[in-house]
């Protein structure tokens, strides 16, 4: 905020030596920016850190801040991606989305709601962005404590773990939470969360090779997920669709049943479709490769016309029951 400069003189006696002047000049906050542990209640690895204030909520992992002497931003949560919200309103009743959505946006405006507005943005790169977003871990202050909020996102199932490859401090602890939130079946992975069927009695398995032969840029093809039909009859698949832990998805066409015991395959480039293979069409690998030292890893998911995550494939494993849908053998 600018104030208008303003000069006050004051006049001593003749006795004094001097005239006493105050100016008062063009006053402006600063932003602080400090280190503190990148995940609550570790002391490493460390980040750096703002205060902001909420100005809007736009989705389980957007919202609008302003940062004192920084302006307004928007920001991107760090490591989690929530499924699409469709309307945008500050009237929690009035938004509409895909399912589990909304779950996610009820979260996030609920604790940072809980810690008065307040919230913390930890980031290891200050300029790290999505699009126009800038990217960043988001804390909130709840009784007397700061809590990770994109961590709380992904442990109770409300959002996927979205590996980041710069801001990449929390890409361990995400994916180990993501698995224990598939393990327990909750969330995005409680497959009648949306509703029941269609088809639900049917066992389905995902696969995904995730590694190309040879250059993965190069040999996009290289790169598929097949759809298992574990079950006694056929299933269609028409409507469904497969996407990775980002928003690119695969939507099966019309006609596309899977036999007892049969797959169907998609590949990631361009190809021509048969009745069992087929063609995401993109130009680019999408699934990430394993990382050791930043910890990335992916997955693969199949979804069901209502928007419930049937079956799944997500790498490196971690919790031997989270890494698919079928039971350990």
């Amino acid at each position: 905020m600018r104030v208008k400069s303003k000069l006050f003189c004051g006049f001593a006696a003749l006795s004094a030596l001097a005239a006493l002047c105050v100016f008062a000049g063009h006053a402006r906050a600063v932003s602080q920016v400090f280190q503190v542990p990148c995940m609550p209640g570790q002391t490493q690895p460390t980040c750096f850190a703002e205060n902001a204030k909420l100005d809007f909520v736009d989705d389980g992992d957007t919202v609008d801040v302003r940062i004192p002497g920084a302006g307004n931003h928007r920001i991107r949560f760090t490591g989690v991606n929530a499924t699409e919200q469709s309307v945008y309103n500050s009237n929690l009743a009035r938004q509409q989305g895909e399912c589990h959505a909304l779950n996610a946006t009820y979260l996030t405006t609920s604790l940072i709601n809980r810690s008065n507005g307040q919230v913390r943005l930890v980031y290891q790169n200050k300029l790290t962005r999505a699009g126009v977003r800038f990217v960043k871990d988001i804390q909130v202050f709840i009784r007397g404590s700061w809590h990770d909020l994109n961590a709380l996102l992904v442990s109770r199932g409300d959002a996927l773990f979205l590996p980041n490859g710069t801001e990449f401090a929390w890409n361990r602890e995400y994916m180990f939470l993501m698995q224990q939130a598939a393990s327990r079946r909750i969330g995005l992975f409680d497959p009648t969360f949306c509703g029941f069927g269609p088809d639900q009695d049917i066992p389905l398995q995902v696969t995904v090779h995730w590694n190309a032969a040879g250059n993965d840029t190069v040999n996009v093809n290289g790169e598929y997920v097949r759809v298992y039909n574990r079950g006694a009859r056929p299933i269609s698949l028409a409507g469904w669709w497969v996407r990775d832990s980002a928003t690119k998805r695969f939507h099966f066409p019309a006609g596309v049943v899977v036999q007892p015991g049969d797959h169907v395959t998609v590949h990631v480039g361009k190809g021509d479709d048969t009745p069992d293979t087929f063609y995401w069409g993109l130009r680019y690998p999408i699934f990430n490769n394993i990382s050791a030292a930043k910890q990335i890893g992916d997955g693969a998911y199949l979804f069901d016309p209502q928007g419930d995550l049937r079956a799944w494939q997500i790498y490196p494993c971690r919790i031997q029951s989270g890494c698919t849908n079928l039971p350990a053998s």
